[in-house]
């Protein structure tokens, strides 16, 4: 088998027994129908699975040794004689608190009748004999065939006293109808049980998977190609192949962390009816200029700042009004009251304490009556987003939301909410599952 060793099948996929394809857990985005977006999608390395298979080709004994071992791992683990079996003993031991020894007993003589004739069977049958047509019921479906119906009818058998045990027999089973009936209520009690829990530790068995996930997250790349690749000796390896960047080391680290110019676009989508009515709109390290693009198409006025040289050109280029400037001195060089919009996205975290507080107070200085302060960042209260917080090496601290909210109201703002761009608008979900949140200030007029 060459597969993800992800979900149901690291059940029974081993380095031994398969070759597992390594993956990159990634975020499923809206319009990926039947996914749900938002999900997590096992995006498999395609560079060791074609490894996989040249070693399959080049190597077909190891090959043929790992599927052989493959299908007695499973014969040997999941076999529907070996389930069956632990399933009706299990369930012989609930019928016998509820029943009499007796009933125990012999549903013990079964099961152990059962196991001498299944073990009579493969030392009769020939060696080479095909295997039985397995059984494709779950666990529970067994159980409910065997105790809504059991593994056979006793009172429709011949009787060896003839027609008088014949007749004893069913007035036998009419006088035994009541508990019949009753003891077929809890059977049937048993089976919804049964559904129940499996439904239960599937799910349960889906939030762990979700829980390892969030503990065990990689940085997203919106180019994992670039990051993979293979030792000597053809196994998974980190690694970087790609054009040397010509615009230096930030332009090229965006490229491949940040994700692609059109990815940034559709999710700053969100931010447009926010700003319109707002103008001017400048952009605070505007970056590759992706919002800025989007105000433009609407007709919004808008500029923006960016300290690196090489994101500065890459936005003129476009034909956007971008300059290269530090936040806090080009706000300092404008009018007061002179800004509609004060927007940044992916900026505060790179600030220090001071550097925070001096930019939140400018910018409520520079903003006119109702006008807005709107700054993306890092949601520290997901965990997989906190995690990878420190992939950016020019990050300094992570900033709560609660905490962004009480900043800017110290500032002078008359009211501020936090906004998660992304989000599905049900708080608690979204404040621990969100990547990013935005603080939205008003300046009272």
């Amino acid at each position: 088998v060459i597969a993800t060793a992800y979900s149901g099948n690291a059940d029974y996929m081993t380095d031994e027994n398969s070759y597992p394809v390594p993956f990159t857990l990634v975020e499923i985005p809206p319009g990926c129908e039947p996914y749900p977006a938002g999900s997590r999608w096992a995006d498999p390395d395609l560079d060791a699975a074609a490894a996989a298979m040249r070693r399959v080709v080049e190597n077909p004994e190891e090959a043929r040794r790992k599927a052989e071992l493959g299908r007695e791992d499973i014969a040997a683990r999941y076999s529907p004689h070996r389930t069956a079996a632990f399933v009706a003993e299990r369930l012989e031991a609930i019928r016998g608190q509820a029943g009499s020894p007796r009933a125990l007993s012999a549903g013990r003589a079964r099961l152990a009748a059962g196991d001498a004739l299944e073990s009579l069977r493969r030392r009769r049958q020939p060696q080479l004999a095909p295997e039985p047509t397995p059984d494709a019921r779950t666990p529970v479906e067994r159980a409910e065939a065997y105790l809504l119906h059991g593994p056979d009818n006793p009172w429709d058998a011949p009787s060896r006293l003839g027609p008088p045990g014949t007749i004893y027999r069913r007035a036998l089973r009419k006088a035994l109808h009541p508990y019949i009936a009753r003891q077929r209520d809890l059977e049937a009690a048993i089976v919804t049980s049964l559904r129940d829990l499996e439904r239960e530790l599937g799910r349960l068995g889906r939030e762990l998977h979700g829980f390892d996930d969030a503990l065990h997250p990689v940085p997203y790349s919106a180019r994992p190609e670039l990051l993979r690749d293979t030792d000597p000796e053809g196994r998974p390896a980190i690694a970087y192949r790609g054009v040397p960047a010509a615009e230096g080391w930030y332009p090229a680290f965006e490229d491949v962390f940040r994700g692609s110019e059109a990815f940034i676009r559709d999710r700053q989508r969100s931010y447009l009816d926010l700003l319109r009515g707002h103008e001017p709109v400048l952009d605070v390290g505007c970056g590759r200029g992706e919002l800025l693009e989007l105000l433009r198409d609407e007709g919004i006025e808008a500029r923006g700042i960016d300290l690196d040289p090489a994101m500065v050109e890459r936005s003129r280029a476009k034909g956007l009004a971008v300059e290269e400037a530090e936040a806090v001195a080009h706000l300092e060089s404008l009018k007061d009251a002179s800004l509609g919009a004060v927007f940044s996205a992916q900026v505060v975290e790179h600030l220090d304490v001071a550097e925070l507080v001096r930019f939140v107070e400018l910018a409520q200085r520079k903003l006119g009556p109702g006008g807005l302060f709107v700054a993306e960042t890092v949601n520290p209260h997901s965990f997989r987003a906190f995690k990878t917080f420190w992939v950016d090496p020019t990050h300094r601290v992570p900033l709560f939301p609660e905490v962004a909210a009480v900043l800017v109201g110290a500032a002078g703002f008359g009211f501020a909410r936090i906004l998660f761009p992304n989000g599905t608008g049900e708080l608690e979900q979204d404040r621990r599952i969100q990547g990013e949140y935005a603080v939205v200030a008003v300046k009272g007029g």
